[in-house]
């Protein structure tokens, strides 16, 4: 083989001919380039439910995705007066011990009880934080996390 000649790899790399003749093949800097130049996969895992940053994991592993993590009160009320649907964290824990969903006609009684009074307790503080679906972006949810009153109803 003559000096500065190439030929083709096995898995389709080049192999340039060392001083001696052998094929360098592919290196690994080689392979870390062709892997970082691949476009990211999006995370499919199957997380369990609750919280996980900016995403929001239901019962039935729907994804919502978070869109303002603090939310005040009349935009609250605002949207769900919109049409928008409820849960809770009661405990303001991210969900690991379960979020609740409201049920329509709980969520109707909950509309015409104005907005909400979040809790500025530092022991047990409140937050109401709006998120959209992934699978579906016209569907919006308030979640109402620890303290949170709505009506008579404590989330």
């Amino acid at each position: 083989m003559a000096a500065g000649r190439r030929n083709r790899t096995a898995n389709g790399g080049d192999r340039t001919p060392d001083a001696r003749g052998r094929g360098r093949g592919t290196t690994f800097a080689d392979l870390v380039r062709a892997e970082q130049s691949r476009p990211a996969r999006p995370d499919r895992r199957r997380l369990p439910p609750g919280r996980h940053g900016d995403l929001l994991v239901d019962a039935a592993h729907r994804r919502s995705t978070l869109v303002d993590a603090h939310l005040d009160a009349p935009r609250a009320g605002a949207l769900v007066r919109g049409g928008a649907t409820v849960a809770f964290d009661p405990c303001g824990c991210g969900g690991a011990c379960g979020i609740s969903t409201l049920e329509p006609d709980r969520l109707a009684r909950l509309t015409s009880a104005g907005d909400p009074v979040v809790s500025d307790d530092r022991r047990h503080p409140g937050e109401l934080s709006s998120w959209v679906a992934e699978d579906d972006r016209s569907t919006l949810l308030v979640l109402a996390s620890g303290r949170v009153v709505w009506g008579r109803k404590l989330a």
